[in-house]
Order: C-alpha cells, then structure tokens, then sequence
C-alpha cells in the first residue's frame, strides 16, 4: 500500500508512475477530470465499480432560522433554469438540485453507524 495519496490527482499520478497498481476514484471526480482534463484523467481505466450511492448532502453545523430552509431550498432549486448560472452548472456536470427521500441515504448512514437523517434535517 502507498499512502499520502490525499486526493483523486495524487490516486492517478501515483498510477501513472508506476507506483501502485489499483486505487480508488469518487466517479464525479473523475468525470469533472475527463471534462476539464481529459489526458490527465486518460492516465486511468476503471476496472471495477462500487455499486452507486447517492451525492452526500448538502449540510450545515448551526441550527437555521425557520424562514431560511426554505429560502435555500428555492434558490439551489433555481440553479437549474438560471441562464447567468448555466456556465458553472455545466463546468460542475450538475443538472441541479432535489430534495430526496431520507431513505436514500440509508447506504451513507449505514457505513458511518449512524441513523438516517431527519426530513427537516435536508
């Protein structure tokens, strides 16, 4: 095993040098690289993949005022049809944001030993 890898970048430069054989990549990362570099992310060939799970969610560490939820809600909602922000949605490969079921991060809180999160808590 090779460590201080840190990131998907140092995953591949390490590939591609030889100095290790297999590594792990998040699939979005890898494909914002194929977008914005596409012969560094060339270096690498998938062989196998993890069954997929869901984006981790969008969080914050204070408690928000009750008017505020919903205003954020509205506006990562808006992401998807405003023209100024068409530009960066793409670079960032996002079509826009949803508001899933709790259930599915059901995987994620399984793999961390803790409960779903709460409906409001989204």
């Amino acid at each position: 095993t090779v460590g201080e890898l840190i990131n998907a970048r140092g995953v591949i430069t390490a590939l591609a040098e030889g100095r290790i054989d297999a590594g792990p990549l998040d699939s979005y990362y890898h494909d914002l690289l194929k977008a914005q570099d596409p012969a560094f992310a060339a270096q690498v060939r998938t062989l196998a993949s993890t069954a997929a799970l869901p984006i981790p969610p969008l969080v914050a560490t204070a408690a928000l005022p009750a008017d505020t939820l919903p205003c954020l809600r509205a506006a990562l909602q808006a992401t998807a049809t405003a023209a100024e922000l068409a530009p960066l949605m793409q670079r960032l490969l996002l079509a826009g944001f949803t508001f899933p079921d709790p259930d599915t991060y059901l995987p994620l809180a399984a793999m961390d030993g803790g409960p779903a999160p709460a409906l409001d808590d989204m």
